[in-house]
């Protein structure tokens, strides 16, 4: 499995670091590739067991640069397909997901952000209302750039789609257009959702206050060395 991720300079000790270790333990099989928003260092000694580094200007990054470079990884490396997964999720078990060609592949959320439910309602596409897709796991075969691109345009038009949600927002968006499959939600099991997680293969801390939990374990972890 091609396993691809973003991070900047002040995440590599706290998220990027176990995110590594975690895959080594669950996935070994796997060839790490990194998105990096900043300055690339040799005190950094983590960022070598990556096989390939595509570096950025931390400067220029923002969330439109986050929600979208993602997209466009399998370019960015020449390598496809490719497993996108968050710096700050934890793969706990094998990662054994089968890939559709032609198709774009991310696990439903447990719930959905009124920002999408609103956006289903206001374009006829009440059945959706009910269905929102994560994008910190995503099966990439191709680049996807430009049609996200366009969908980040559609969502910037409403004004309730602020910028934090709107990367989520213009994700789905854009899935209402291309070939798409659901990946199974082992694979993108939220930190709050305990009563699947001892199903998941991976959890995934979504928002400010499942950062700051992840962070949290991670000291604890180390404390017990």
């Amino acid at each position: 499995m091609n396993l691809v991720t973003i991070c900047t300079e002040d995440w590599v000790d706290k998220h990027l670091v176990r995110w590594v270790r975690y895959v080594k333990k669950n996935a070994p099989e796997s060839r790490l590739f990194l998105i990096f928003a900043g300055r690339i260092r040799r005190d950094l000694p983590v960022l070598g067991e990556f096989e390939n580094i595509r570096e950025f200007d931390a400067n220029a990054a923002g969330r439109w640069f986050y929600n979208s470079i993602r997209m466009e990884a399998t370019e960015l490396f020449g390598v496809a397909p490719m497993l996108y997964l968050d710096a700050d999720a934890d793969v706990i078990g094998k990662l054994e997901i089968e890939h559709e060609p032609g198709k774009i592949g991310a696990c439903r959320s447990p719930v959905t952000h009124p920002a999408w439910n609103r956006w289903c309602g206001e374009h006829g596409l009440g059945v959706c209302n009910q269905v929102e897709f994560n994008n910190g796991t995503v099966v990439l075969d191709k680049s996807y750039k430009d049609e996200y691109a366009l969908a980040w345009e559609e969502a910037a038009k409403a004004e309730y789609c602020s910028e934090r949600i709107r990367g989520t927002i213009a994700f789905n968006i854009m899935l209402q257009k291309v070939e798409k499959y659901t990946l199974p939600y082992v694979y993108g099991n939220i930190w709050w959702d305990l009563r699947n997680a001892f199903d998941a293969r991976v959890i995934q801390y979504c928002n400010d206050e499942g950062q700051k939990k992840r962070v949290e374990l991670e000291r604890l972890w180390r404390a017990a060395l």
